[in-house]
């Protein structure tokens, strides 16, 4: 949510400008509300766009997490150097390339750990602008705890790149 914001924050994307992080989480725009509140849980669990929904969002919370049950792998991008190997094992295991390609994308990885493991776009809310989008968000923090804790994963975001580097 807070990176669809800061993209938004020039006017890209819909032709709409995000001016600030309460109005953009609050706002009546169906386009924007799509993404903003519980976006994870709508697109897995029924349909983003709102004119598509077609049950409650308790639903939606129920279908995403079958989904996500059915799948064969699910990533979770602050983990994605641990994940490639066994995406390389469990889905690609046939897969020849000339290319040394899973060197590569894990090199890649690795260079970008501190993207992934730094909530930096959280750290410049204030109080307020937090607890909007927390409270904007409850099925998609559900879904995600579950999904987590569903794939053993116990790693932690980060605050800020100090702490991230102190760990």
């Amino acid at each position: 949510v807070l990176s669809l914001h800061q993209f938004l924050q020039g006017g890209e994307g819909a032709g709409c400008k995000a001016e600030d992080v309460a109005g953009f989480v609050t706002t009546e725009d169906s386009l924007i509300r799509a993404h903003a509140r519980n976006g994870m849980t709508w697109q897995l669990g029924d349909a983003l766009p709102i004119a598509s929904r077609r049950c409650s969002v308790d639903e939606a919370q129920k279908r995403a997490r079958a989904l996500l049950e059915r799948c064969a792998f699910v990533g979770f991008y602050e983990d994605l150097e641990p994940d490639v190997p066994r995406l390389s094992r469990e889905l690609f295991a046939r897969v020849r390339s000339p290319v040394p390609t899973l060197g590569l994308f894990r090199l890649g990885a690795l260079a970008t750990a501190h993207r992934r493991r730094v909530r930096k776009y959280a750290a410049t809310l204030t109080v307020r602008e937090r607890e909007l989008v927390v409270a904007a968000n409850q099925q998609d923090l559900a879904l995600y705890a579950w999904a987590r804790k569903r794939a053993g994963r116990t790693n932690s975001l980060h605050d800020d790149y100090h702490s991230w580097l102190a760990s």
